[in-house]
């Protein structure tokens, strides 16, 4: 059996495409479809499909996660800050699309990789953050300078009603449009703030080995209450994992 595993090991190295080359969940796919095939009495060419679908996966997941998806070599996927607020200066590249798809094809394999379990789960919640932070709905509108601009209307028509009755009737609507407005873009800003930390405190949980299933479960379900709308596979995924560990 040791035997017949180091040489589907060995195989499966010499069919890696280069572009995956000294990736580590690369290596950790080698092991499992090496000791998968064997535990399940594969043939030569039963392992070759199940190596294929495996390396087809991590090239899913290259492509997803590098823009120059064409390089000779593609970098690994690593855990990297996304800044929620300013400029995403140095936010890590993720294609929603292809990342879906990745998860969607890993999901149909007959075995499981922890490396590529902690990768996937991590760059479908980036996938969604970065992507929400790109929207205007993520936008919250600065109180200054809408009070700012309020107060020049008010100085404007001051100036054009020059006393008369009118100005002071049509100042007193535009003060109480700017408290009702205020309040209501308060209560939103509020929402969107509470939900770009339950986001990122989300993806915070994958910064480190292991990270708990349960607690980032319990996160990703948070943050969906409150309205993250996070990639359909990210949800079958984490359950899959559940039923195998309870870190990764």
């Amino acid at each position: 059996m040791d035997s017949q595993v180091k040489n589907y090991r060995e195989a499966a190295r010499r069919w890696m495409p280069e572009r995956l080359e000294g990736h580590r969940s690369a290596n950790a796919l080698i092991e499992e479809i090496s000791t998968y095939a064997v535990s399940a009495n594969a043939s030569d060419d039963e392992f070759y499909d199940l190596a294929e679908r495996g390396f087809s996966v991590l090239t899913e997941i290259a492509n997803a996660t590098n823009e120059d998806w064409d390089a000779e070599k593609h970098n690994e996927w690593r855990h990297k800050r996304i800044p929620i607020v300013g400029k995403k200066f140095g936010a890590p590249y993720v294609s929603i699309i292809e990342i879906e798809n990745a998860a969607a094809t890993y999901l149909e394999l007959p075995y499981r990789v922890v490396a590529i379990d902690r990768i996937l789960v991590d760059t479908l919640i980036a996938s969604e953050l970065a992507a929400y932070l790109d929207t205007p709905q993520s936008k919250t509108p600065s109180f200054g300078k809408a009070l700012l601009w309020h107060l020049g209307i008010l100085a404007l028509v001051y100036w054009i009603a020059d006393g008369e009755p009118w100005g002071w009737i049509v100042m007193a609507l535009l003060a109480a449009w700017f408290c009702i407005t205020s309040i209501y873009v308060g209560k939103r800003n509020k929402k969107i703030k509470a939900l770009k930390m339950s986001m990122n405190d989300t993806y915070l949980a994958m910064a480190g080995q292991p990270s708990s299933i349960k607690r980032v479960s319990k996160l990703v379900d948070a943050a969906a209450e409150i309205g993250a709308v996070w990639p359909a596979p990210l949800f079958v995924l984490l359950e899959d994992i559940a039923k195998r560990r309870t870190s990764f």
